[in-house]
């Protein structure tokens, strides 16, 4: 690459000197042997090098040679030793053994005398094994293309081009400057939808810019090479496969017939093309196939099958599968065929648990479906056998003029089979094996959307409840595509599962505890094609959806924010952890809002699914455990009578059948001061609360159940004095007048307090209410201490009225002052007389 480099630069009859060395990060490996050719002598002095022949690669333990067992025009994987460790690596370079040393290699320093020259081996590089791309260290690795071919595939899906998958294959071309990365892209059409004349186009023009713009995203490194023009633009090839001709038609092959099909690529370079067939039985070496390549891109095929039955034509360009392999064959007898009949099968369709492979169990109800299609009128007959030959009834009830629903109950844990015939003809597939397990007692259950359809590139969730049940969970989904799996244990014996389907179609879900289904699994899956909404800018929110706080036999809310989502429709389901569905009202507010409002009829911890367009919106599905505050319950000597002052006391709050939730206990005194209390946790959610009053009058105890005060809150506590608040030895000091029980505001309220000649200098006024107000404090005509204070805002007011620091008899005062009437005017045509 750097020769090419300079050859542009200076002109190409510049004499170069290859100065480069062999080595990696692992070490040193070797130098350059000679300035006319790019051989590399190898450094036994700094690495120790063995050698695994080509063609014993792939073996799991393959053999090693010695650098002295090479041999010229051979090819061998490096394996190396370094002297930092006795650390084998074997980083995937296959090197050619192009021949030994001799002394036209100039660069090389050999003895001058006349001796024999050892056998020392030269070595070229070939390729390196495995994925990575990488000309100027940008290592880009299969996961950067698969991300980026992922995120083109998708925008064509949004711009109505119907791919559904894609296959690839790529490398670095160094024979042109600045070197590129080829990418040959195999596109796999939907099957109902075929991508037309103008969408090919229109994906040609454009495969280049796209697929390179996601690459940048996907490779920092990829980005930098391009931006420094290091690496010349992303060639994209979209490669054309055509596969034709009566040998995959689905109906008019017969027996003892030869019969024909051709492939047509176009793009894809000189790469071979495989064909097998499977026959009726699942074996692949009894119909053998002919292939002829009669023109670049061009193969012709035959074969001759042998029985009737459903056929498979399994079709591979350069190992993959081609768009729409397997072919599914109907072979006919050429005895028994009627040429006047022209059914067409193609669009045959079988699927349900009761044809899976595994997942069925004694007496479990093994359901499917036949769907004929375009097939026309005909007799679809059913039939399930043991291996002895014993039939199993099955049910079958027609739906509409294609489709018929089936069933049967297996009796024995063995191997059944399950032939489906349409007019006398196995339908595709049929026959289908079905091993039946012995029968599954499980206390584990599953249930939410995810086990009933999805769309493409959306996640799909569902929720595995385990009841106590401690064996070893899996989650296995068998579809048109790999899905990625996500388990998230919610820490109450529940785990959400979410997936993500890439391809459309039917996929099987399996529930597995210690590696068996569990009943009623695998689920049947119907995952759709992606559209235009986006679900996961669905928002929802409100008190409705929180983990706890909803209060039974109540009218609960939350909503749902779809105004920046698209269109699609909104389905919202709840139901309660004994699988009882609970009624959700939703109303459409008209700005891309939604209210929904259910009723919790149960203690039990409830699931709100929410889907936008069958696709769950972010969070769901949302557990909530409703509450009851009024089976909170609050006993003992602290909340009933006979509460004494500076004695310790107690009570219990219970609220071990409310729910799952907090407790907040306030307790305040007479004078609405904070009283310091203890709790003691004597049982599972029974609270002992230990407090002592330093004050005499009423107490307040309030009580709240996740912030929901309880029926009987706030409960009042009168307590009382262990002794008279009042002494001999002290003065007898009384108040009275009308200021201590009413008021009018902007009017002055009056009181006197008797003193009985003590020391007026330990007297203390302080009066509380909803404003602050003036007090004045004059001696009147008998020397008795006169207050006057004057309210501005209506409402209950608290007279304190202390002497040496202490409440004297009565206080604290209640007084309510009313709004002056006087102020109050009434006016306007409705009351004037005429």
């Amino acid at each position: 690459m750097y020769k090419a480099d300079i050859q542009f630069c200076c002109g190409e009859r510049l004499p170069l000197i290859n100065l480069l060395a062999y080595g990696a990060s692992e070490g040193f490996f070797g130098v350059i042997a000679s300035i006319h050719t790019d051989e590399y002598l190898l450094l036994p002095t700094n690495v120790f090098f063995e050698f695994i022949k080509e063609e014993d690669i792939q073996q799991a333990q393959p053999k090693t040679l010695l650098i002295s067992e090479l041999e010229p025009g051979h090819r061998y994987e490096l394996v190396c030793t370094t002297h930092a460790g006795l650390v084998r690596y074997r980083m995937g370079d296959v090197i050619n053994c192009t021949r030994f040393l001799c002394r036209a290699d100039d660069l090389v320093s050999l003895p001058e005398e006349p001796i024999e020259i050892p056998r020392i081996p030269l070595i070229s590089l070939a390729y390196r094994v495995g994925t990575l791309l990488s000309v100027f260290g940008e290592k880009t690795n299969e996961q950067h293309l698969i991300n980026a071919l992922q995120q083109t595939v998708w925008q064509w899906r949004e711009q109505g081009i119907p791919v559904n998958s894609y296959e690839f294959a790529s490398y670095p071309r160094l024979d042109v400057f600045p070197a590129q990365y080829v990418i040959f892209l195999e596109l796999i059409e939907d099957q109902e939808h075929k991508i037309d004349a103008q969408q090919l186009q229109i994906l040609k023009n454009t495969v280049n810019a796209e697929v390179e713009q996601e690459l940048c995203k996907a490779n920092q490194n990829y980005q930098n090479s391009r931006s420094s023009t290091k690496l010349g633009p992303l060639n994209a090839i979209l490669t054309e496969i055509d596969v034709h001709g009566p040998g995959v038609q689905s109906d008019g092959v017969m027996t003892n017939k030869r019969t024909w099909f051709q492939v047509d690529v176009k793009n894809a370079g000189n790469r071979p093309v495989q064909a097998s067939i499977t026959d009726p039985q699942g074996q692949q070496n009894t119909v053998s196939v002919s292939i002829e390549r009669k023109a670049p891109g061009e193969f012709f095929c035959e074969y001759d099958p042998r029985e009737p039955g459903p056929h498979r034509i399994n079709v591979n360009f350069d190992g993959q599968p081609a768009p729409n392999s397997p072919y599914p064959v109907n072979v006919k007898s050429s005895l028994a065929s009627d040429p006047t009949r022209a059914s067409d099968r193609t669009k045959f369709d079988v699927f349900g648990r009761g044809i899976e492979p595994r997942g069925v169990h004694i007496d479990d109800i093994a359901d499917f479906y036949v769907i004929t299609g375009s097939a026309g009128e005909g007799i679809m007959k059913p039939t399930v056998t043991e291996p002895d030959g014993s039939q199993i009834p099955c049910r079958v009830r027609k739906l509409n003029k294609t489709t018929y629903e089936c069933d049967y109950v297996p009796t024995h844990a063995t191997l059944h089979t399950v032939n489906i015939t349409y007019d006398g003809t196995p339908v595709p597939r049929s026959p289908f094996l079905v091993e039946v397990g012995p029968k599954k007692d499980s206390r584990i259950r599953t249930f939410g959307p995810g086990l009933e359809g999805g769309v493409v590139g959306y996640p799909a969730v569902f929720v595995i409840e385990t009841h106590g049940e401690t064996g070893l969970l899996d989650v296995v989904i068998k579809g048109p595509s790999k899905v990625r799996v996500e388990r998230k244990d919610n820490g109450d014996g529940s785990i959400n599962v979410t997936y993500w389907p890439t391809a459309f179609g039917k996929y099987a879900v399996h529930v597995l505890d210690n590696g068996k289904d569990i009943p009623l699994s695998p689920f049947m899956v119907q995952i759709v094609a992606r559209t235009m909404f986006a679900p996961n800018k669905v928002i929802a929110y409100g008190a409705g959806i929180e983990r706890t706080g909803q209060i039974v036999h109540q009218l609960n809310k939350f909503t749902i924010d779809t105004h920046l989502a698209g269109e699609a429709p909104l389905h919202v389901s709840a139901i309660d952890q004994e699988r009882q569905s609970v009624n959700v009202q939703v109303s459409y507010n008209g700005d891309g809002t939604y209210t929904c409002q259910y009723t919790p009829q149960t203690l039990l911890y409830h699931w709100i699914f929410i889907n936008f367009g069958s696709v769950a919106i972010p969070n769901s599905p949302f557990q909530i455990w409703p509450i009851d505050p009024s089976k909170v319950h609050v006993y003992g000597p602290g909340v009933e009578r006979d509460v004494k002052i500076n004695n310790l006391t107690h009570f219990f709050v219970d609220y071990k059948e409310a729910g799952p939730g907090n407790i907040l206990v306030v307790i305040k005194d007479a004078y609405r001061q904070d009283v310091s209390y203890n709790i003691v946790c004597d049982q599972d959610r029974i609270f002992r609360i230990e407090y002592t009053p330093e004050l005499p009058g009423v107490h307040f105890i309030n009580v709240l159940f996740c912030d929901h005060e309880i029926p009987i809150s706030p409960i009042q506590v009168d307590v009382e004095s262990r002794k008279p608040l009042w002494s001999p030895k002290q003065p007898k000091i009384r108040a009275y007048g009308p200021g201590l029980s009413r008021g009018t505001v902007n009017e002055p309220a009056n009181f006197i307090i008797d003193t009985n000649d003590a020391d007026n200098i330990q007297l203390d006024i302080k009066i509380e209410g909803p404003s602050a107000l003036t007090i004045d404090f004059q001696y009147n005509d008998y020397g008795r201490p006169q207050v006057t204070y004057y309210p501005k805002v209506a409402g209950n007011y608290n007279i304190n009225i202390l002497y040496a620091g202490k409440h004297i008899p009565g206080s604290p005062f209640a007084a309510i002052v009313d709004l002056n009437i006087q102020d109050i005017r009434c006016y306007g045509p409705g009351i004037c007389s005429m």
